[in-house]
Parts: C-alpha cells; sequence; structure tokens
C-alpha cells in the first residue's frame, strides 16, 4: 500500500520528468486513505501536460494507446477528473528526467497501442507479494535475469517504433502506464552506451527472441573479454523462449508464435551495446539509471514502480497535488491537449503507413 500522505505540491511547483501517480477513488479519501496506485503518468510539459500510456473511458468506449492529456489536481471538481488523487515523486537527477520527459514525448507520436496482457501478466506478478519490500526485491531480482536486457532492447530501439507493428492489420504487443515510464528512464540513463538502431530501415529489427546459432557466435566473439556478459544474454534470450518465465500459471503471456518474415533483419539487441564503455555486468546501472528503476518494466504495475522509488535516495516524494485549475482554465488546456491528440494521430499514421510501406 502507498504510504499515507501529509505533505503537498501545487501545480506551479510540477516539474517535467516527474511522475504523477493516481489513485481513483472516493473524492477526498487520499491523502488519509493508504491506497494502492492505480496508474502512473510522466509530466512533460510544466503546469499543463501529462504524456503517458494510459486508457481513457469515455462513454462506455476505451481510449488506448499513448496520448497527451491533461493535468489536472486532485481537488478538482470537474466531471473529468472528480475522485482521482494525485501524487508526485521526482527523480533526483534532473538531466535524467528532462531526457525521460523528452523521450516519452518523442515516443508519443508513435501511436503505441495499450498492452492488456502485459498489464494482466503484470497484475498477477505483483499480486504474488503483498509487502513492498518484498515486492521491491522480487522487481530487482527480475532486472538482473532480464530486465536490464530488456532496458538495452528499448534504447537500441528509441529512434522509431518501441513495440513494431505487426505485419498485418494489429497494432502490436503494446505497453502499459508503469511499463512506459519505466522504460522512459531506464532509456534515458543508457543513451550514452546504446547506439540507436537506424530508423529509417523499415527491414531492421531488434529482436532477442529470434536468435540463430550465427547470432550467438557472432555476440561471443564481440565479447570476448567479459565473457559473463554474454553467459547472462544467453541466459536472458533462453528465459524468453520460457512460455512462463514468470511461474505466474494460467495468467501468464502467451509468446508470439509469428514466423520470420522474408527480408526482415533480425539484430540482437546486445549488439548495439558499446563495448568500449565497458561490461553489462559490471555497468553502473544504479548510477545512471537510480536505484527505483532497476525493475523489470515488464512485470512492474504503478503500485510497485512506487515501491520501489519510495524506498530509495535519489527520489523525492513531493507529495499530493493540489490548487486545481480553473474550469475555465482547465476547458482551455484541455481543447488544448485535444488539438495535440488530432495532431499526433496525424503523425503517427503518417509513420505507420510509412513503416509497412517500405
Amino acid at each position: 500500500m502507498i504510504a499515507k500522505c501529509t505533505n503537498t505540491i501545487k501545480l506551479n511547483d510540477v516539474k517535467i520528468g516527474d511522475l504523477v501517480f493516481s489513485y481513483i477513488g472516493k473524492k477526498g479519501d487520499w491523502p488519509t486513505l493508504l491506497s494502492p496506485a492505480g496508474h502512473v503518468a510522466i509530466c512533460t510539459e510544466e503546469s499543463q501536460f501529462v504524456a503517458a500510456l494510459i486508457t481513457h473511458e469515455v462513454d462506455g468506449s476505451v481510449k488506448k494507446g499513448t496520448f497527451t492529456t491533461v493535468l489536472q489536481p486532485s481537488a478538482t471538481s470537474t466531471d473529468d477528473y472528480a475522485g482521482q488523487q494525485l501524487r508526485i515523486l521526482r527523480c533526483t537527477n534532473q538531466s535524467l528526467a528532462q531526457n525521460a520527459a523528452a523521450l516519452a514525448l518523442c515516443w508519443n507520436d508513435f501511436l503505441l497501442p495499450f498492452g492488456s496482457p502485459g498489464r494482466t501478466q503484470a497484475t498477477a506478478f505483483e499480486n504474488h507479494y503483498k509487502d513492498g519490500a518484498e515486492l521491491q526485491a522480487a522487481l530487482r531480482l527480475r532486472f538482473d535475469q532480464m530486465g536490464k536486457y530488456r532496458a538495452i532492447k528499448y534504447a537500441a530501439r528509441r529512434a522509431g517504433f518501441l513495440c513494431y507493428p505487426t505485419d498485418g492489420e494489429g497494432d502490436g504487443v503494446g505497453l502499459f502506464c508503469s511499463q512506459f515510464v519505466t522504460i522512459c528512464y531506464q532509456v534515458a540513463g543508457l543513451l550514452d552506451v546504446v547506439d540507436a538502431a537506424w530508423a529509417g530501415d523499415s527491414q531492421l529489427r531488434v529482436c532477442d527472441k529470434r536468435m540463430t546459432k550465427g547470432d550467438r557466435k557472432a555476440l561471443e566473439q564481440r565479447f570476448t573479454g567479459t565473457t559473463l556478459d554474454y553467459t547472462q544474454f544467453c541466459n536472458y534470450a533462453d528465459m524468453l523462449a520460457n512460455k512462463d518465465p514468470y511461474s505466474l500459471g494460467e495468467t501468464a503471456m502467451k509468446p508470439q508464435e509469428t514466423p520470420k518474415r522474408k527480408g526482415i533483419e533480425y539484430v540482437p539487441s546486445l549488439m548495439f551495446w558499446k563495448v568500449k564503455h565497458g561490461s553489462i555486468s559490471n555497468f553502473p546501472w544504479t548510477t545512471k539509471l537510480t536505484e527505483g528503476m532497476l525493475v523489470d518494466c515488464k512485470i512492474v504495475m504503478p503500485q510497485g514502480l512506487f515501491e520501489s522509488l519510495i524506498r530509495c535516495n535519489d527520489w523525492e516524494d513531493k507529495g499530493a497535488l493540489v490548487d486545481p485549475l480553473a474550469k475555465e482554465e482547465f476547458e482551455r488546456v484541455k481543447q488544448l491537449g485535444d488539438d495535440l491528440m488530432k495532431q499526433r494521430d496525424l503523425n503517427a499514421m503518417r509513420r505507420l503507413k510509412q513503416f509497412k510501406s517500405t
């Protein structure tokens, strides 16, 4: 459960890169009620917008995907956010926070789908742990086993689609909110040590699930001086082939059984690691990503991420967000957000069309 919150923060004190955790319940319950976080977003423009991967329900229909929406404090009486209580955590490394927010805005234009199956799996994983400290330890263990290599994968993909569109009409696997903001911070910490795959080559896929014997041989030669990196990466790749790597039983995500496409080049993410910066096993992950972000993005829910961040020294609990916008101001920025959303949809559709036609 989220610890009781006694301090508050005003809207004009929110900074770019701040994480906004929300709890939806009876208006006024939080911060006096101990409650789990249900959603998290990253602030990308001070005092106005939050870019995050979220699901909006409007008149019974569900809007899914990454988009920019208005940040409105918890004390609001407007219908849009009635009952939503917001709490702010801030990274003490402001350079990292700025880069994470910039990445969020960049990926906002790629029409990333919402990953419902992934969220279900992450929920099942979190439900195994009732104690926050135990959950944090489990997420850290999974980071060491799998999460750090996922972070490298997304860092290599950062110039284009984080989740590749399917070859058919589907949207691809997709991401969920806490997975998205975690990736923003993890990739921001790896910008100097992981090369970006060329986004202009739609025939290139950064993919660890399709490693061939030739790929493994090439990696072994590349990491001759750091055999531990090669061994751990191969263990990670073998876990990807496991139908239930998190021991979740029926709630485990089923691996996608899609054949290789002719003409597509699949490259393991480790090929984009800049070997000159040293070994992955000795990389200063805590310094570069912050201790709280050493979690496996695939299985971290908002509550788990909060538990991890609140227990480390490089994140600050700024408190509950108060001092709401006036109704007229809220409507104005909401309209601006809607306009930006329409432009984002146009940009994203152009990117998707270009990606699938080349």
